[in-house]
């Protein structure tokens, strides 16, 4: 059964990472193919080919312009 379409990722908090989020998606199979977007103000190249390697379809660094974010979005879409 599929949850969702899509899932905005902008977790940064004390209990996980977005990149720990990311991965806990991703390893579950109930929510494995939903496409993933990060959404964060990480702009190290690392981080990118990290979240990008975990499973994330896009990645999208704040601050950023709404239509940056909608182009993203229907990018993964499609």
């Amino acid at each position: 059964m599929l949850l969702c379409r899509i899932i905005l990722n902008r977790l940064i908090t004390i209990i996980i990472n977005d990149l720990d989020c990311l991965k806990n998606i991703k390893a579950n199979p109930e929510t494995k193919e939903i496409p993933v977007i990060m959404v964060t103000s990480e702009s190290e190249k690392t981080r990118i080919i990290e979240a990008v390697q975990a499973g994330a379809k896009n990645y999208v660094v704040k601050p950023f312009q709404p239509e940056t974010l909608k182009e993203k979005i229907a990018a993964v879409l499609g």
